[in-house]
């Protein structure tokens, strides 16, 4: 967002909220953008054949409950 507050030629002494700064640009939130990337990735990895091994480390962790350490990144 700073990039834009320069581009804009606003200051941090005008007081102008992101989502004003946001609406000026025109641009879509990297928020959305992140989400969109993120949904597509995951879709990509669903579609894979069940022995890959990235396909495997997601399968395992969705599966458990809630388990961060499930996920072992020296199999990928």
């Amino acid at each position: 967002m700073n990039c834009h507050r320069e581009i804009l030629g606003i200051r941090w002494s005008h007081f102008v909220s992101n989502v004003d700064v946001q609406t000026r640009t025109g641009l879509t939130p990297l928020g959305e953008i992140l989400a969109a990337r993120h949904i597509s990735v995951c879709g990509h990895i669903a579609r894979l054949e069940s022995d890959v091994p990235a396909h495997m480390q997601v399968h395992r962790f969705v599966s458990s409950s809630s388990s961060w350490s499930l996920l072992e990144t020296t199999s990928w």
